[in-house]
């Protein structure tokens, strides 16, 4: 295990370096205020990525751009299996953008989206992916009103 602190240095070159150099396989961000750089940077070497399996990005104020930058890297990322990413800003245009990830993602274990702002057409959405993706075990909407949990538990009962 990993854990990130912006004093260290550049995201994208020291500390990814160290983390592939060393076979990291989990990865904790949790809370280091990242900024829209670091979280493109990072989605960019997650494309890449063969060593880390557990992504914790919660409460980094990630909002629907940093999450479409991610989604992009999960359409090809292959060994992580956790992603934690609570306590952010992502909304109905980057939970779409996940959900479209999860349509083609194969190694997807757990998302949790925690305390977001998911509303219920990005629910449909995620919903409707869901039904396709049977690498997903467990997905945490709790924290993002009862609409959006109430329409996805809908479109499961259909």
């Amino acid at each position: 295990m990993y854990a990130y602190s912006k004093e260290e240095g550049n995201l994208s070159h020291d500390i990814l370096a160290k983390v592939y150099s060393r076979g990291i396989d989990k990865l904790h961000l949790f809370s280091e205020n990242l900024g829209a750089t670091e979280a493109t940077e990072l989605a960019e070497a997650f494309k890449v990525n063969s060593t880390i399996t557990k992504l914790d990005l919660s409460n980094n104020f990630i909002q629907d751009t940093e999450a479409t930058a991610l989604a992009e890297a999960f359409k090809v990322n292959s060994t992580i299996t956790d992603l934690d990413l609570s306590w952010n800003n992502i909304g109905d245009k980057g939970t779409t953008e996940l959900a479209n990830a999860l349509a083609v993602n194969s190694s997807l274990r757990s998302l949790n989206l925690y305390n977001n702002d998911t509303g219920p057409e990005s629910a449909t959405v995620l919903a409707q992916t869901l039904k396709v993706n049977s690498s997903i075990r467990s997905l945490n909407l709790s924290g993002n009103g009862v609409n959006s949990v109430i329409k996805l538990r809908d479109l499961f009962l259909k």
